[in-house]
C-alpha cells in the first residue's frame, strides 16, 4: 500500500500494535507525492524490493483497469499529478512484479515539490 500511495513517512515510529499483536500502519500524511523522483530527506525506511504474488499483481491490475473512474473520484481530493504518479507506480509494480523504491529517486537532500 505504501508504494501505491507513495507514502514518504513510513518508519518504525509510524506503526501501532493491536492488542492481538498485529501491526497497524499509521500516519499517511505524506502520501501521494506529485512526482516519482527524488523526495529529498522525506523517504520511508523500507527500501527492500519485495516480490509480488500473483494475487498482488492481479489486485494491482484491477486497480489500474479502473484508472479512469478512480481518477474522477480522486480528483476532488488529490491533484492530478499525484494521481498520475500513483498509477505510474502501480503500472511499474505490475510490469516488474515487485515493489521497489525507484519512485523515490536518490536520497539527496533536495526540496520536495508538493
Amino acid at each position: 500500500l505504501d508504494n501505491v500511495i507513495g507514502n514518504l513517512d513510513r518508519h518504525e515510529g509510524n506503526w501501532m500494535v493491536t492488542k492481538d499483536g498485529d501491526a497497524l500502519p499509521i500516519d499517511h500524511g505524506l502520501a501521494f507525492p506529485w512526482k516519482n523522483e527524488s523526495q529529498g530527506f522525506m523517504n520511508y525506511d523500507f527500501q527492500k524490493e519485495v516480490p509480488l504474488t500473483g494475487d498482488d499483481v492481479q489486485g494491482l491490475q484491477k486497480l489500474s483497469s479502473q484508472r479512469e473512474a478512480l481518477t474522477e473520484r480522486l480528483s476532488g481530493l488529490l491533484e492530478k499529478p499525484a494521481i498520475e504518479s500513483m498509477f505510474d507506480r502501480v503500472d511499474r509494480m505490475v510490469s516488474e512484479q515487485k515493489t521497489s523504491n525507484w519512485w523515490q529517486g536518490s536520497n539527496s537532500k533536495v526540496g520536495w515539490d508538493r
